[in-house]
């Protein structure tokens, strides 16, 4: 092994060394240190090896920033300016892009209020409220549109990378670094999620950041500040973040505490023995001396511990606030846990996103409304969560075979080599843009290599994999909590690049080598290993991306070419039964009846607690002059969803055209004592010469 002078040695062996004053012996120490590294790192070089960051040693800013004089840092930047560029030019004009729903548009919208001065409203936040107030001031000076959001977050791609390469370089060493950011750059699924209206480019970008503050006992105390900052607002985010500073201390203490252990480090030799004599400390003094430094140790560990704290709840007041104005009880987080965790955990689940059939996600994308019907009693946002988190731990209790599967299924699917899709398909995009297919490295490419490079890094002890793993832990544990996908993936995506750049430098380094019986039995256990891991229903996620399509088809009018859409998602999946609702609505208003009435009754006995099926197929029969059923179906659809006023209103009009005047009258009267503001009901009874 090639090691060097130490820097004691090196002053010893300079001429006329005795001739030096004390006072200049820290100067000369620190300049023969530097020489040290300096010429250590040369021979290092030359025998193919790195030289490891020496203990203590903070990176600074001035290091970061000196990565961007670097021309290989120039050139993963150029690549990723190219590649960001080129996929906003593909994607601009697609609809899935242009048109974005359900998290997407209420994102926008919310951002588009914000920056228009219209505040936040009044109700507490069901989505994270970070994404949207971060979009509206960049909708201050630029306008509202997902074209401006897409090179927004272009921008925090290329600052993430930058950052992630500094810590990678810190952590890992000089080649691992370089091959983090080429990973990164390279890296698909995340090209693809900088064209959606989501909030994870911004989370990847804060866990970058994170990264690169990791605290250590030896960083600044504004490092620990702007790291407990930093993962605030990674909470405010997505809640399960707040997991992260507590890992983070957890570590920090794990590391003093060993560093405690090993004892103080001896004082550094001088050139001469007889100063070093001269210098010690006496006995007597030396006691309290060393007393005082185990007693301030402590303290200054809970000092940067407090520090860390401090930021993340600075950073969380706000919403903490917010909610427990809007809900009149402390609330600290987002209210869409209990849902999310009802959307992985109830009896039709598979460990992927799934939507239960008791929940409506277009009609009702809080679950408010469904939960109010369920629970028989209007809920609010607050009271709708805690209703659906319930309702899964329910399940978890009453089916727990059924639920340790789910676990053991979820724990896997985290791994699965595609990206499982929630909302967006990656995989769609992919076949739509061509610089996403360029964009070749997924997760087929990252977990072998991330698997090759920990079992590398654990056998090194010059590696820093710690916090890397720990934000790729977070992430599992999301997933076992809730349920597997690509997007959730995204953002702690870093902890997967990390040991996979460590992979990637190990196996060049046996191809450099020529090990081909160390390769050889690689290929087969990458292979194995994504033949074992789960997938999902690719098929299923076609038709509802079919389906999706269609929706924003729908909204610009396009009625031919979303019924066709909708066509294609029923035969993808054809126990679709929402495909077959939208080809009912799209019939029906290109006055096709009967096969509008097909469609719908298709999808009743698809979707049997679906209020708005029976009510659409409901209008049909009045269209077409069928009284007897169309009241059935209305009856139907108001014993769902008894707080629609339209469909009382249509109900009671419906009792009037078969005879049954008084139970309409009855029922227009409950319209307007749940809504007095109804003016279709009033001028129905004041036509029929009753009071209102």
């Amino acid at each position: 092994m090639v090691t060097c002078l130490s820097p004691v040695r090196v002053i010893a062996r300079a001429p006329h060394a005795h001739l030096f004053p004390v006072r200049e012996l820290p100067y000369l120490l620190r300049m023969s240190e530097r020489r040290a590294d300096r010429e250590n790192s040369a021979r290092l070089a030359g025998h193919g090896l790195e030289a490891e960051t020496r203990p203590g040693a903070r990176p600074g800013a001035m290091v970061a920033f000196g990565l961007f004089r670097d021309p290989r840092m120039l050139a993963l930047i150029l690549a990723a300016v190219v590649l960001r560029v080129w996929s906003i030019l593909a994607l601009s004009g697609d609809l899935r892009i242009r048109d974005p729903i359900l998290d997407g548009l209420h994102y926008l919208t919310l951002a588009t209020r914000l920056s228009e001065g219209g505040g936040w409203p009044a109700e507490p936040h069901f989505f994270t409220p970070l994404y949207p107030l971060v979009l509206s001031l960049i909708f201050r000076v630029a306008p509202p549109s997902p074209l401006i959001a897409q090179i927004f977050q272009g921008v925090l791609g290329l600052a993430a990378l930058g950052f992630l390469v500094a810590a990678a370089r810190r952590d890992l060493g000089e080649r691992a670094a370089w091959a983090v950011g080429i990973l990164l750059v390279l890296c698909g699924p995340v090209l693809g999620m900088e064209s959606q209206l989501l909030t994870e480019s911004l989370l990847l970008f804060l866990t970058a950041v994170a990264l690169y503050l990791w605290p250590r006992p030896d960083r600044r105390a504004a490092t620990h500040l702007a790291f407990g900052i930093v993962c605030g607002l990674l909470t405010v985010g997505r809640a399960i973040f707040l997991l992260l500073p507590i890992a983070a201390l957890l570590q920090l203490w794990r590391e003093r505490r060993r560093a405690g252990s090993s004892g103080r480090p001896a004082p550094a030799t001088t050139p001469s023995a007889a100063g070093a004599q001269k210098r010690r400390p006496e006995p007597a003094r030396a006691a309290p001396m060393f007393a005082a430094h185990a007693l301030a140790a402590p303290t200054r560990r809970l000092h940067r511990s407090a520090l860390v704290a401090l930021g993340v709840l600075a950073t969380l007041l706000p919403l903490v606030i917010h909610q427990t104005r809007a809900t009149g009880r402390l609330e600290f987080l987002t209210v869409n846990g209990g849902v999310n965790l009802y959307f992985g955990n109830h009896p039709g689940a598979r460990g992927i996103f799934s939507v239960p059939p008791e929940i409506d996600l277009n009609m009702d994308y809080t679950a408010a409304r469904s939960a109010s019907i369920l629970a028989g009693r209007d809920l609010n946002l607050a009271q709708s969560d805690r209703f659906w988190r319930d309702r899964a731990l329910v399940f978890m209790r009453e089916h727990p075979t059924r639920a340790l599967w789910l676990l053991g299924r979820k724990a896997l699917l985290y791994l699965s080599p595609r990206e499982v899709p929630q909302i967006e398909d990656f995989q769609v995009l992919k076949g739509i843009a061509l610089p996403l297919r360029l964009a070749f490295v997924d997760f087929r490419w990252i977990l072998p290599l991330a698997a090759l490079g920990l079992i590398v890094g654990l056998r090194s002890r010059q590696t820093r994999l710690a916090p890397w793993l720990l934000l790729a832990l977070v992430g599992w544990i999301s997933t076992l909590i809730f349920f597997a996908t690509g997007r959730y993936r995204v953002s702690v995506l870093p902890g997967f690049l990390a040991p996979a750049s460590l992979g990637a430098v190990a196996l060049f380094e046996m191809v450099r080598a020529r090990r081909a019986r160390a390769i050889a039995l690689i290929i087969p256990a990458v292979v194995i290993l994504q033949l074992v891991l789960p997938g999902y229903p690719v098929q299923k996620a076609q038709a509802f991306d079919a389906y999706q399509l269609a929706i924003r088809q729908g909204r610009h009018g396009e009625t031919v070419a979303a019924l066709e859409s909708y066509r294609r998602a029923a035969q993808l999946w054809p126990a679709d039964g929402d495909a077959w609702h939208g080809m009912g609505v799209c019939l029906s208003r290109m006055g096709r009846l009967q096969e509008a009435a097909e469609a719908f009754r298709k999808a009743a006995e698809m979707l049997p607690r679906s209020a708005p099926t029976h009510y659409g197929l409901a209008l049909v029969y009045i269209q077409l002059g069928d009284d007897a059923r169309a009241l059935a179906e209305l009856q139907t659809a108001v014993r769902l969803n008894p707080y629609d006023t339209d469909m009382r209103n249509n109900l009671a009009v419906a009792l009037y055209r078969t005879g049954h005047t008084q139970e309409a009258v009855e029922e227009w009267r409950r319209v307007l004592r749940m809504n007095p503001a109804d003016s279709s009901a009033r001028q129905n009874l004041e036509g029929l010469g009753l009071r209102p």
